[in-house]
């Protein structure tokens, strides 16, 4: 059974730590900081990927910011 590899796509590297960490989104000219993201440090550069879980946190966080923006957010 092959083991699956993670490489860096910065520096190529294949060593990584797991950690949360908070990660700076850009959307429409703002940064949005979404906290407690799943991510794989790289040990060689200190890049941040986000896992698969952490994907889908930052997208459910886009999908609640995009509520806010739009009409159809109920008035309180």
């Amino acid at each position: 059974m092959k083991k699956n590899i993670f490489q860096c796509e910065k520096c190529a590297g294949e060593k990584y730590k797991s950690k949360f960490a908070s990660v700076p989104v850009n959307v429409a000219n703002r940064t949005l900081v979404v906290n407690r993201v799943a991510v794989k440090e790289c040990l060689n550069c200190h890049n941040l990927h986000p896992t698969s879980a952490g994907e889908a946190k930052i997208n459910r966080c886009l999908g609640s910011f995009a509520l806010l923006l739009s009409d159809n957010f109920p008035k309180l």
